[in-house]
């Protein structure tokens, strides 16, 4: 009896070694065909604050790393180049967003919002009606979080048009938004943006394995591209492996508290005389499943009732394999060419507003 347990540990023992080492043959073959993961390790471009920003960019930061690439910001934290400015001779465009507005893992000169300048600034045909686009990205941030930079930044510039980019993932964080008596939103003065442990802990364990996976092993991130943009069509994924349920964000309390922001934000654009426009970001998953149309249309909608301008680039990013958009293999973010996707979508909404007027 002792005999078969102990060649029972003996063989158990084994098993596990040849499966470790299985493992790492595989991590090293993938690690040389696709280089290692894309990581957010690199300098700290971001500081705590005590407003609902919660954090903001550093102010003044020249070419530090993030994402593997150089970030510079102005005096306002902002990822420009140039200091926080008005202007009359020009035409403003503030852009509030994300990562992917920020150009997670792209050079600035390679983010939508550079690009849309770029775009515009050679389409213009009169000297005196040029372009200036700031990029107010800041990674990880939500709408309720971009309505506070805003609030903070507005003064600074004089804008034509301020556009939100937004998100699926802006519905992830929990923002319980102010109510009357009669339990209809009303605001967002007292929402709070959770501390980030806080907020870790509410993610649960399957998240948290996988996104710790996704950044350390190529295997897995590679397999994590294949599924997201091949296999999900034919498996769905794990209800733990999602950080955001489709069926469900429609009629949860942060969409409610993400619409509050968006009028906000129109009445902070009304003020200072300029239009406001929403930017959808697509995310970048395989088409003939692709979960958030339902979202798409319920923007749509919102937008025509309050009178907002809406760019929806869905049907041109599904022109390409989603998978030839992604910044790294384990990383959805855009890559140079969704970037240029995104400009010039948002550019051909300029154009087409210029031809009605």
């Amino acid at each position: 009896m002792k005999t078969s347990f102990r060649n029972l540990l003996k063989n158990s023992f084994f098993s596990i070694i040849v499966l470790i080492l299985f493992c790492l043959i595989i991590e090293i073959i993938f690690r040389f065909l696709h280089g290692s993961p894309l990581t957010f390790h690199g300098d700290r471009i971001a500081k705590k604050t005590e407003g609902k920003e919660a954090y903001v960019l550093l102010e003044n930061i020249r070419d530090k790393k993030y994402a593997g690439k150089k970030v510079t910001t102005n005096s306002l934290g902002l990822r420009d180049y140039r200091p926080p400015h008005k202007v009359d001779n020009k035409t403003q465009i503030l852009i509030l967003g994300d990562s992917f507005t920020f150009g997670f893992g792209v050079l600035l000169e390679e983010s939508y919002p550079f690009l849309l300048e770029k775009l515009l600034n050679a389409d213009s045909n009169n000297s005196n009606n040029k372009y200036e686009v700031i990029n107010a990205g800041v990674p990880g941030y939500d709408t309720v979080q971009e309505l506070e930079l805003l609030k903070r930044i507005i003064s600074h510039y004089s804008p034509k048009w301020i556009i939100v980019g937004f998100h699926p993932g802006d519905l992830v964080k929990p923002h319980p938004g102010k109510r009357d008596n009669n339990g209809k939103d009303q605001s967002v003065d007292l929402v709070e943006i959770d501390d980030t442990r806080k907020y870790e802990r509410k993610i649960n364990w399957m998240l948290r394995l996988r996104e710790t996976l996704r950044y350390n092993s190529s295997f897995f991130s590679w397999f994590f591209k294949f599924y997201k943009t091949t296999l999900i069509k034919y498996i769905p994924p794990p209800k733990g492996f999602l950080s955001l349920n489709p069926e469900r964000f429609l009629d949860s309390p942060q969409f409610n508290t993400c619409k509050i922001a968006f009028k906000e934000i129109r009445k902070y654009s009304n003020n200072n005389n300029a239009e406001m426009i929403i930017f959808m970001v697509v995310p970048l998953v395989y088409w003939d499943a692709y979960p958030y149309m339902n979202l798409h249309k319920a923007i749509a909608q919102f937008c025509k009732d309050e009178s907002i301008y809406f760019v929806d680039p869905f049907d041109e990013f599904s022109k390409y394999n989603a998978g030839e958009l992604w910044v790294a293999p384990n990383d959805s973010h855009y890559n140079p060419k969704a970037n240029e996707i995104a400009a010039k979508s948002i550019f051909s909404f300029f154009q087409s507003i210029s031809t009605e007027r």
